[in-house]
């Protein structure tokens, strides 16, 4: 904490930072890189069936390897698992090839083995994505008919809020996988907060963090999380 706000890192590390955190070491080693983020959830969930979710944030500059999210998810694990992603952000689109800062992902996730979630999640661009803190908020409510989820993004506390994203069984990527019970049967559990700063390895869709000369990412800062029922 510092200055009221929650500051959540990713460092690399010459030696394996668990359980013990080693040094942070920015620039590139000689030998294996390790890196530590974090992950945080609230200890309840909230709000089942209908209710809303904001967060003011600060995201942190992408850089090669970096996955920082502000997302909700349900307190299942089986084909009732929902998730409800307000903002997830990669260094890269397609691999290898640097994305636009200002845009982000807001994605939609239901079930369990296999996870299916929404497609052309991408949004934006929006102005100073990374230079100043934002507000992301998505609502939810499983009474609509459909059940229904809306995501919203206010540039700042107190300005006109933007719909970036509605989400039903009927979105592309759910149409066809996903019945209308189903996204209701998740949207009727309670959700819970999460803000999760990850570093990924060099996979299909994105480079490793390896691929840049000096790793040290500005802190994810979180001034504010609000749940709301009605």
């Amino acid at each position: 904490m510092e200055d009221g706000k929650l500051k959540v890192a990713s460092k690399r590390h010459c030696a394996d930072p668990y359980p013990n955190i080693t040094p942070e070491n920015p620039a590139r080693c000689a030998g294996t890189n390790y890196y530590s983020g974090a992950w945080l959830k609230g200890k309840g969930t909230f709000a089942p069936g209908k209710g809303a979710m904001a967060f003011h944030a600060r995201m942190p500059a992408p850089m090669p390897g970096t996955f920082p999210a502000l997302w909700a998810r349900n307190s299942f694990g089986d084909a009732r698992y929902g998730e409800l992603d307000l903002i997830e952000t990669w260094w890269d689109s397609p691999k290898g090839t640097a994305n636009d800062p200002n845009k982000f992902s807001a994605t939609t996730h239901v079930g369990s083995s296999p996870m299916i979630h929404t497609s052309n999640n991408e949004v934006g661009p929006f102005a100073n994505l990374v230079s100043a803190a934002h507000v992301w908020e998505v609502e939810w409510d499983a009474a609509a008919v459909p059940a229904i989820a809306r995501y919203y993004y206010r540039d700042s506390l107190g300005s006109s809020r933007i719909l970036v994203r509605t989400a039903t069984y009927q979105t592309s990527g759910f149409n066809g996988r996903v019945t209308d019970e189903a996204f209701r049967t998740a949207l009727a559990d309670g959700w819970r907060p999460y803000i999760d700063f990850a570093v990924q390895p060099e996979g299909t869709w994105n480079v490793g963090p390896d691929t840049a000369a000096v790793y040290d990412p500005p802190d994810l800062e979180v001034d504010s999380v609000i749940i709301c029922a009605p």
